[in-house]
């Protein structure tokens, strides 16, 4: 039993680091992803390639700091490199979080350690799943020398997209958005925390946010977001991507549902063992 806070301590260490390490390098690959959409653009495949000869015919006299297309390269070579660290970043926050919630199964299979164990997971994947890009969209227009030049570029998570749309005519939709993507999720946590901190479960509360768990909006983010994949992934000119967000967000929904679940039974446990 005395090793149980120090293997939570630890856990808990290697959830945040994992997590920031995510944060990190998701920011700097939408850096690089925006300066290659940039080069994919017309002006900016004129300008590499004019540039490019410049530097060769002047010897790199005349070059400067111009981009060239082996900077090109290497560009998407470290992009490549950065997408393979966040992916085992993602691993191995989806292994310390499996392992955090499998904790108190182990040692406390009884008591709302488990629960609450669950409760933290949520906390961290839905901050990631409002913050990480959702989803990435992007127009390709193939041009007759150039080859194929990128239109428009956009990648937008949940919190981005919502304040766009407040921002804009569409604020309604920001608004029900905001409601059940950020608040509500936000909210039912909360009451979950508070439920754990208190002496006695409530059991009418906690039956009530199990049902509520069971009809999450999960179903209706990935039918959306679904759509959007098929509508523009469809035409040969666009292109449609699911970020890692729609992943995070999904994770919250399931460790949030599960905590639910457990909570209900966490307290038809306590109440059965005052009755004896």
């Amino acid at each position: 039993m005395r090793l149980y806070p120090w293997a939570v301590a630890l856990l808990v260490v290697a959830m945040l680091a994992a997590g920031v390490q995510a944060f990190v390098l998701t920011r700097e690959l939408r850096a690089h992803a925006d300066r290659l959409a940039l080069y994919e653009t017309i002006d900016g495949r004129v300008t590499v390639t004019r540039d490019t000869w410049v530097k060769l015919l002047t010897g790199g006299l005349f070059a400067g700091d111009r981009v060239t297309l082996e900077d090109v390269a290497q560009l998407k070579a470290h992009a490549a490199r950065l997408e393979r660290r966040l992916l085992w970043a993602n691993l191995g926050l989806l292994a310390a979080s499996a392992a955090f919630v499998v904790l108190p199964w182990w040692w406390r299979p009884r008591s709302r350690a488990v629960v609450q164990h669950l409760v933290v997971v949520s906390w961290g994947t839905l901050a990631l799943g409002l913050w990480a890009p959702m989803l990435t969209l992007s127009v390709h227009y193939t041009a007759p020398l150039v080859g194929r030049v990128m239109l428009e570029s956009t990648t937008k998570g949940l919190l981005e997209s919502v304040w766009l749309f407040l921002t804009q005519a569409q604020w309604p939709v920001g608004v029900i958005i905001l409601v059940f993507s950020v608040i509500v999720p936000a909210a039912k946590l909360g009451l979950l925390q508070w439920l754990l901190v208190r002496a006695r479960l409530d059991g009418s509360l906690a039956s009530w946010l199990s049902n509520v768990g069971k009809f999450s909006m999960l179903d209706v983010l990935v039918a959306a977001l679904t759509v959007s994949l098929f509508a523009y992934g469809s035409s040969a000119n666009t292109d449609a991507r699911a970020g890692v967000g729609l992943f995070y967000f999904a994770g919250y929904c399931l460790a949030s549902l599960l905590a639910s679940v457990m909570l209900e039974r966490q307290q038809r446990l306590e109440a059965s063992a005052r009755l004896r």
